[in-house]
């Protein structure tokens, strides 16, 4: 790859952004003609607190902005085409908004447009009730949550991927629906406190 002078190394053709080498950015315009943000690309860059995209067609990889733990916001544009598995686990969002053609956001969380599959779960209540519509709970969709304790799905949630709840240390309780049909690896790896685990 080739890196540019904030230390984030793109694909020569300058389609993929690989990787942030640079742990200490705490801005940056992704250049115009980037079409992927590859996974894990800006992980742990904990002093990152506002990304800008290109105005072109875009997609974010899978834990793109993983542990970036001041990125506050994030926009939901109309020229994101494609998001993977949750991008934002262990970011500390305050506000995650917008809406386009495949995804939408409710309360800090982010869905398919349908709102079947919660992508990334973002709200900072310590209990809460998954939204009626949801079937999928999506790989690492509140991994590394910090302030969920207790939460509830509806009999609508017939899965749950992998690593979906994934080092959610404070979550104490969680009652799966009659529902549910498939459990993911490790869907509940390193949550050191979960205390009530209830599988009909």
């Amino acid at each position: 790859g080739v890196k540019d002078e904030y230390g984030v190394v793109y694909s020569k053709d300058g389609e993929r952004l690989i990787q942030c080498k640079q742990k200490s950015i705490t801005s940056y315009k992704i250049k115009e003609g980037t079409k992927i943000i590859c996974d894990c690309a800006f992980a742990d860059c904990k002093k990152l607190k506002s990304i800008k995209l290109p105005h072109n067609d875009i997609s974010i990889g899978a834990g793109a902005f993983e542990g970036c733990e001041n990125l506050k916001s994030f926009k939901i544009t109309e020229n994101i085409k494609y998001i993977a598995h949750n991008p934002f686990a262990g970011c500390d969002i305050i506000s995650l908004d917008g809406e386009n053609d495949g995804y939408v956001t409710i309360d800090n969380c982010l869905y398919s447009k349908d709102k079947k599959t919660l992508i990334s779960y973002n709200s900072y209540k310590s209990s809460d009730t998954i939204i009626d519509s949801v079937e999928i709970i999506d790989n690492y969709a509140f991994s590394k949550n910090k302030t969920i304790y207790s939460l509830t799905l509806t009999d609508n949630v017939s899965t749950i991927n992998d690593g979906a709840f994934s080092d959610c240390k404070n979550l104490k309780i969680i009652k799966l629906p009659k529902s549910i049909k498939y459990l993911g690896d490790n869907a509940f790896y390193d949550c050191i406190n979960l205390v009530s685990l209830s599988i009909p």
